[in-house]
């Protein structure tokens, strides 16, 4: 898979660590206008799906590192 615009290669642990938390953290905070109505693959979704969605998809990341 091609690297989009804004992904970067792993190369600063502490730096993509601290991108990790802080896109988190800005989700877990956002208001349901600042969240993207809609997902390329899944369709419409609301705040508290995209935060299901975030959650899940890092647990699964989490459990591929043995975390």
């Amino acid at each position: 898979m091609p690297l989009q615009p804004d992904d970067t290669r792993p190369a600063d642990f502490a730096e993509d660590r601290r991108r990790v938390i802080d896109d988190l953290s800005a989700l877990a905070l956002a208001s349901p206008g600042e969240l993207a109505p809609s997902h390329f693959r899944f369709g419409r979704m609301s705040r508290r799906d995209w935060q299901h969605w975030a959650y899940k998809h890092v647990d699964c990341h989490l459990r591929q590192l043995g975390v």
